[in-house]
């Protein structure tokens, strides 16, 4: 007696995933050059934001920090955008203009490109057109936070973030805006 097993036919093909693809040559001119490409497949927020919204870039790469800011602000109707280290901040500001956003919250130690860099890069590249500039720190950066603020950043935050603190302080810079205090 034989005995016969059907037979699986072959998988069908998955097809490819829809959004952000990276290929070899991407992934090497990011290696390369630290600046990180703009997802072509990915669906981008409109330039400028829709009337009354006021769009926010986070620029830090710890993940965590950068989804605690994203869910507080969007909490009170800011669109958010992020970068990973101020090269790929330079790069969102390029792409949408930095008059398209009211306020910028970077990071100063991160890898490719730091906060510092970054405010000096950033003024150099788009003189006059900048929006506000907010530092997020620890405390052991004073010195630099000092300079910067000499420099005319619009202020800082001290990490740990406390979003009572936050919130105050994005209802001075926004005073236009409804911003319970926590």
């Amino acid at each position: 007696m034989e005995l016969k097993l059907p037979q699986n036919p072959e998988p069908e093909p998955k097809p490819a995933p829809k959004g952000k693809r990276k290929t070899a040559k991407n992934a090497e001119q990011q290696q390369e050059t630290g600046a990180a490409q703009l997802p072509q497949n990915e669906e981008l927020p409109p330039s400028p934001p829709p009337p009354g919204v006021k769009r926010i870039l986070i620029i830090d790469d710890n993940v965590m920090i950068l989804h605690n800011h994203k869910f507080f602000l969007e909490k009170y109707g800011f669109q958010v955008l992020e970068a990973v280290n101020g090269r790929n901040g330079i790069d969102k500001l390029a792409y949408y203009g930095p008059e398209s956003f009211s306020l910028v919250i970077v990071d100063l130690n991160m890898p490719v490109m730091g906060g510092e860099e970054f405010v000096s890069k950033a003024a150099e590249r788009f003189p006059g057109k900048m929006p506000p500039i907010w530092v997020c720190t620890v405390l052991a950066d004073s010195e630099i936070v000092k300079t910067l603020l000499a420099k005319g950043i619009a202020g800082y935050l001290l990490k740990p973030v406390q979003l009572r603190i936050f919130a105050t302080r994005l209802q001075a810079q926004f005073p236009d805006m409804e911003i319970r205090i926590p």
